[in-house]
């Protein structure tokens, strides 16, 4: 299991809360994207290290939603709130589903909190069918030097701080912030992506390069 699984199993009950009060409700905006990324209506979707489930809820609509994710505790507070989708405790290293199955892969701030970015994404083309597109939303740190700078502070001293007056410890925020700023960059994640074996890959850019969409395709 990943090493992650604690911190997520800890913050599983105000996960949410903290998501939108930390990116001061952009994340939201950017969720909602995904609704004009999924075409169809009969999809079988795959939520991969879904979490709670709340990045898939614009896109019920679209087909059968799994949501896959190694915390259990995460996962049950997903069930207690989204009953359209169906949730599988697994790792995104190892998936539990048949060589082309999916028609969408769709995946929010996950990829960084991985053992295997590298497995994960060979996994994600196994299961892919032909055609099959992969979503993926994820963080990196601006390239501009002064809103790197201001991002970096506010992730890593003012979050922390208020977060710990509300929850006592500022572990979970911590590891948050470290992840990103450890993570491989935006040209890298794109070679890798072209290294597994995804084709028509693109990005989308959020906010100033804080986050990014990825697309990428199983070739037919």
């Amino acid at each position: 299991m990943p090493k992650s699984v604690q911190i997520f199993n800890k913050i599983s009950d105000h996960y949410e809360k903290f998501n939108f009060v930390s990116s001061l409700g952009i994340e939201k905006f950017w969720r909602k994207k995904l609704k004009k990324f999924v075409d169809g209506k009969n999809n079988l979707i795959l939520d991969l290290g879904t979490g709670t489930g709340v990045f898939t809820e614009e896109i019920r609509d679209r087909g059968i939603i799994i949501g896959i994710d190694p915390s259990l505790k995460m996962i049950m507070r997903g069930r207690e709130k989204r009953e359209f989708i169906k949730f599988v405790l697994g790792v995104g290293e190892k998936l539990p589903f048949k060589d082309e199955s999916f028609n969408y892969i769709v995946s929010a701030y996950v990829m960084r909190n991985l053992d295997s970015v590298e497995i994960t994404l060979s996994e994600s083309l196994r299961v892919l069918k032909p055609g099959g597109k992969m979503i993926i939303l994820e963080f990196f740190p601006p390239k501009n030097i002064f809103f790197r700078f201001f991002y970096k502070f506010y992730l890593g001293i003012v979050i922390p701080f208020f977060y710990k007056i509300f929850y006592e410890d500022s572990l979970p925020v911590k590891y948050f912030s470290n992840s990103i700023f450890t993570f491989i960059n935006v040209s890298e994640f794109l070679g890798l992506l072209n290294k597994i074996g995804f084709v028509k890959i693109k990005i989308v850019k959020n906010f100033f390069g804080i986050s990014f969409y990825f697309f990428g395709e199983k070739s037919g």
